[in-house]
């Protein structure tokens, strides 16, 4: 009885790894994040241009179909 206990304990261990190891890998790529983008902006206020940068965005390819602007 006891070793199959033991082997039981030992499956659970290695599927418990492996689907930790698949989950990990997807958590790594969502962390990946693009480089800010400089651009201009003109201020009404005092009648000049000024540099900003964004940060979050979309990149447009040739295959997009839809923008949510």
């Amino acid at each position: 009885m006891g070793s199959k206990v033991r082997k039981m304990l030992g499956m659970v261990l290695v599927v418990s790894m492996i689907v930790s190891c698949l989950t990990g890998f997807e958590k790594e790529e969502a962390k990946a994040t693009l480089p800010s983008v400089p651009y201009l902006y003109y201020n009404d206020i005092n009648g000049r241009f000024e540099g900003k940068s964004c940060t979050i965005y979309e990149i447009i390819t040739g295959s997009t179909t839809t923008f949510n602007g």
